[in-house]
């Protein structure tokens, strides 16, 4: 396996998708790397991999007991970001529903106000802007939606327009 797909947390909070180069994929990209770049890159990743065996050897030598603290504590890693992951996919409470959904009322009776159109035209614009959110944040309802979500479903709807 070349690469390993992994996450990561931004300042934001937000997780993000990277991908882990294993030793043999790092070796698949450097040997593609041609001219200068590509021999600075390849040492790099020489040197590079080589301080990483030394630490792993360096961490056989260890006493028993750190070992197991230092395994703890990457478990203890890794289990944080499960954590992280399972409650960004979350969907929103039913507070957050509320504000959508009052968002969602606001923003059609600026539209109809702004643009005077009958019960009709009111209709279809809460028709549509549902449909809209719908297909924008690929879930069933606005119930649905992922808490990870929340905040850019709030401004979505702030700047929702009616295709004419």
């Amino acid at each position: 396996n070349f690469f390993i797909e992994s996450t990561y947390q931004a300042g934001t909070g937000k997780l993000y998708k990277h991908y882990l180069l294993t030793k043999q994929g790092c070796e698949m990209v450097a040997n593609k790397m041609t001219g200068e770049k590509g021999v600075l890159f390849t040492a790099a990743y020489v040197t590079q991999f080589n301080e990483m065996e030394q630490n792993l050897q360096s961490f056989s030598n260890l006493s028993p007991q750190l070992q197991q603290m230092i395994r703890l504590e990457q478990r203890q890693n890794e289990t944080d970001q499960r954590i992280g992951k399972l409650e960004n996919n979350l969907g929103i409470n039913a507070y957050q529903q509320t504000v959508i959904q009052k968002r969602i009322n606001k923003r059609v009776y600026e539209l109809v106000e702004r643009y005077g159109e009958d019960s009709e035209g009111k209709r279809r614009m809460f028709s549509s802007i549902h449909r809209n959110f719908r297909d924008a944040f690929a879930v069933p309802t606005y119930k649905d939606l992922r808490k990870l979500d929340f905040e850019e479903a709030i401004s979505w709807i702030g700047t929702w327009r009616p295709l004419i």
